[in-house]
């Protein structure tokens, strides 16, 4: 992370103290894990779940940038894991089963949500000159990115596992191709991912604007 200085103490490129910047990636990295054990952050919706997570990932990533993105991103990976231990049936049998191949989803999905979250705000930052729609943009931006990509992995990875068709309605023996399934597990989870999509754009916007505004008024 690239640094600068202002009155002889160290900031980060988006002008935020090493301490502050330390202090909020802590606190939203705690409340991630306080959504995972409240059980709050994911509301199971068989075979998936009606997850929070990425409010935090949108306040990080909008705040704090890619680094912040990443990490939470990561978190939010790690936290999904938790769900593979009884949590979730699907997560569940899959860690069971191909463990390497279902963290390389959890996690990795994960972050890549978190950078390209941090990404495209900035992209919609340029063109929203006076600050109305990035921020509801970017949280809108992280749900609709943790959906599609993750069902994107979980088809390309898992798309041709006869359990996992099964738990998307395809009877057994009746397997379809992999762009089938990702079709038709989309459309399952379609309800599920604009809840989401709204739920972070409005929390998770309009959080991320707070703090962003004071963070610029406290540089």
């Amino acid at each position: 992370m690239a640094n600068t200085k202002t009155n002889g103490n160290p900031r980060n490129i988006r002008g935020m103290s090493k301490t502050l910047y330390l202090t909020q990636l802590a606190l939203l990295t705690a409340v991630m894990f306080v959504f995972e054990l409240t059980g709050i952050g994911y509301i199971p919706i068989p075979p998936l779940t009606l997850s929070i997570m990425a409010l935090p990932v949108v306040i990080g990533a909008v705040t704090m940038g890619k680094g912040a993105g990443v990490t939470l991103g990561f978190v939010f990976g790690v936290t999904s894991m938790m769900q593979c231990f009884g949590k979730n049936l699907l997560g569940t049998f899959l860690f069971s089963s191909f463990p390497l191949r279902t963290i390389a989803v959890n996690v990795g999905v994960r972050i890549l949500v978190g950078f390209f979250t941090a990404v495209l705000y900035e992209f919609y930052k340029k063109h929203d000159k006076r600050g109305y729609w990035s921020y509801i943009a970017a949280g809108a931006t992280c749900a609709l990115l943790n959906t599609i990509l993750y069902m994107g992995a979980l088809a390309l990875i898992f798309g041709a596992v006869p359990e996992v068709q099964e738990a998307f309605l395809i009877p057994s023996g009746e397997l379809v191709s992999i762009g089938t399934f990702f079709l038709i597990a989309m459309g399952i989870v379609l309800i599920n991912a604009i809840v989401e999509a709204v739920v972070s754009a409005v929390a998770g916007g309009t959080l991320a604007k707070v703090l962003d505004k004071l963070v610029n008024k406290n540089k």
